[in-house]
């Protein structure tokens, strides 16, 4: 069998010819092509350009609240974030430790700031998902051993 195989391998051409020239098609076909990626420039920052203005608007028509009523208010969501924490185990098996730390170190950084910047609203919403994302981590279930 295998002796068979090899001289119907040697048999066969190395390489096969087309029946016609193909690059001159490719050639016009590559010219005729439009470019998606400039469109999609094009699109992205006239997306950017209206969502900058309009949200520019919208911050600019916010409230200003005043520096210590919000720094307050960040210190019970911190206080009720370690509540939260001090349920949970410290740290999770599946989780690396090294991650946790760098997530814990981000979420001090951003505390820090919104209270350098308290009416911020990214600023909040960032620290308050590293919160949220902490939380998740460490409540991730371990697998279940099945037995035999």
């Amino acid at each position: 069998m295998t002796d068979k195989l090899t001289e119907l391998l040697e048999q066969t051409p190395r390489e096969i010819a087309p029946a016609k020239p193909l690059w001159p098609h490719v050639a016009r076909q590559l010219k005729q092509q439009h470019h998606p990626q400039q469109w999609a420039l094009a699109a992205s920052l006239l997306l950017g350009i209206l969502l900058g203005g309009i949200g520019g608007y919208r911050l600019n028509d916010q409230p200003m609240l005043q520096p210590e009523l919000l720094n307050g208010v960040l210190q019970v969501i911190a206080s009720q974030h370690q509540q939260r924490l001090a349920q949970l185990p410290s740290s999770n098996p599946l989780v690396p430790a090294a991650d946790l730390q760098t997530l814990r170190s981000g979420t001090a950084e951003l505390q820090q700031a919104l209270q350098q910047q308290p009416n911020n609203q990214a600023l909040l919403e960032l620290w308050l998902w590293t919160q949220q994302r902490e939380l998740e981590l460490l409540q991730i279930p371990l697998p279940q051993h099945q037995s035999l």
